[in-house]
């Protein structure tokens, strides 16, 4: 019997949103495919170091970026294959701000059609 069992305290909802990372090197475009309250899962076609703290910018649909940093906590780069897929990456967030942190929550919760608690 395979059986995957979730570990995380939050279910991870699943998006499709563009993202900026904003590494030394310059901006590494992306797309988040699932997102936490603590953090976010990203394709992209540039490596990242885990360990990595980079800013990043959080385009939802019809919302203006919101802003956040985040440290790479897991990466497939090291296994790619030989069509180059994207690079994913786990990155958990290390600081937000109030307000960033509730245009998250609304976001979210517009993404499936309610409106947060008050």
């Amino acid at each position: 019997m395979d059986e995957t069992i979730e570990k995380r305290d939050e279910p991870r909802i699943e998006v499709s949103w563009y993202i900026e990372i904003y590494a030394e090197r310059g901006i590494i475009e992306g797309e988040v495919k699932n997102i936490t309250s603590d953090g976010v899962f990203v394709c992209c076609e540039k490596p990242l170091h885990l360990q990595e703290t980079l800013r990043m910018s959080i385009f939802p649909p019809e919302m203006g970026a919101i802003e956040v940093s985040g440290k790479v906590i897991w990466s497939d780069f090291y296994g790619m294959d030989e069509e180059q897929s994207p690079i994913c990456l786990g990155i958990s967030f290390a600081e937000i701000a109030e307000e960033d942190r509730k245009r998250l929550i609304e976001a979210v919760h517009g993404h499936f059609g309610d409106k947060p608690a008050e």
